[in-house]
């Protein structure tokens, strides 16, 4: 950025822009590939094999890979109202319609940029909406975040010797992505800990729940790269918002 930022509001207007835009071109792509799907037959042309009635679906030996995307509400909705049944593919066979997989795409990432942490868009906003608790507000998310990722990892299910390495493991991959938050290393010890005895505790009253480890990555390079807090602003040298945490 050029020059300096100048006001909270100034703030708020960086963080809400990118998505605003991001959400216009989603909308743009998904209203157009909605109303102009190809013929039921278009997904023969790139997956020859379903045309045959004795094709069961991808198995271990055939060296294909299932793939699944998830639904959201917009997307639901604007299926519903707008496409064709008889040429809608199946959720997995989006990936081979280009404005369809373009405009999922871009809800996906216009949604995780407004998470409000760090220096995300969703920071940006936090930040200027809330300067005084922008801090505990930015933690909570990430914390948040982490715990349904994590929803798994250690599971009451496993065997002892399982346990006795995932659980050290695991321990030390959350201790590491809070090491650049300002705590103490107790605090950050205890929150590690006890998030990871929630986790483990839902998972023996709820056996069913299950998160996604892949977002373990996203998280972490939020809290090492991108940090977990929005940083400070200045104008003309002078620290302008109390950031004492």
């Amino acid at each position: 950025m050029k020059g300096f930022i100048r006001s909270r509001r100034q703030f708020f207007d960086i963080g809400v822009a990118g998505p605003l835009a991001g959400f216009i071109v989603a909308l743009a792509l998904l209203v157009y590939g909605f109303l102009n799907l190809p013929e039921a037959d278009y997904i023969y042309s790139i997956h020859p094999e379903y045309a045959d009635p004795d094709y069961a679906g991808p198995d271990a030996e055939s060296g294909m890979v299932a793939f699944e995307l998830g639904y959201n509400a917009l997307f639901w909705l604007l299926e519903k109202t707008l496409a064709d049944p008889e040429r809608m593919p199946e959720i997995g066979e989006v990936i081979h319609y280009p404005y369809l997989f373009a405009g999922y795409l871009a809800l996906f990432f216009t949604a995780l940029n407004l998470l409000p942490v760090g220096q995300l868009d969703g920071g940006h906003v936090i930040y200027g909406l809330f300067p005084k608790h922008h801090k505990e507000i930015a933690l909570t998310a990430y914390t948040l975040f982490i715990a349904f990722a994590g929803l798994g990892l250690i599971h009451p299910q496993d065997t002892t010797s399982e346990l006795l390495i995932s659980i050290p493991l695991y321990v030390g991959f959350l201790y590491i992505c809070y090491r650049k938050t300002p705590m103490q290393n107790q605090t950050r010890l205890a929150l590690v800990l006890t998030l990871a005895a929630v986790q483990y505790l839902s998972l023996f009253f709820f056996p069913n729940l299950e998160g996604y480890a892949g977002w373990l990555f996203f998280a972490f390079i939020l809290g090492r790269v991108l940090g977990i807090y929005h940083p400070k602003w200045w104008m003309g040298g002078r620290l302008t918002v109390n950031e004492k945490f």
